[in-house]
């Protein structure tokens, strides 16, 4: 199954998206998400900005490296959000992730090379 863009039909449970974890208490963590201009769905895969709040992937950024999957529902806010992601210690769907309509299925399939290294393992 190939990746997908983000479009108004993507997952939608946490059980779409996630499929094991070693512990919630360890694999989860709360994170902020960054003002966003649309609402961000479980399964986005995230970038920590060097401010620490976490945005969309997006490959054409520079130290673009993704680095959690978010597993709440965001909307779309002027201001900071709480969020919750998986940085860690994760099984998830590879079908169900998403990204921007921008990022390419090679910058998708670098993306998931960079979660794979931090234990977050893309499966079908």
């Amino acid at each position: 199954m190939p990746l997908r863009s983000y479009t108004e039909d993507g997952a939608s449970t946490l059980s779409s998206v996630l499929l094991v974890e070693v512990n919630p208490r360890w694999c989860r963590e709360n994170i902020t998400l960054a003002p966003t201009e649309m609402d961000l769905p479980i399964g986005m895969v995230l970038v920590k900005t060097a401010d620490g709040d976490y945005v969309p992937y997006l490959a054409s950024e520079e130290n673009t490296e993704a680095s959690a999957v978010l597993i709440t529902d965001a909307t779309a806010s002027d201001e900071q959000q709480p969020a919750v992601a998986v940085k860690r210690g994760a099984v998830v769907n590879h079908g169900n992730l998403l990204f921007l309509e921008p990022v390419t299925e090679e910058q998708q399939a670098v993306a998931l090379e960079q979660l794979t290294a931090l234990g977050i393992v893309p499966q079908e």
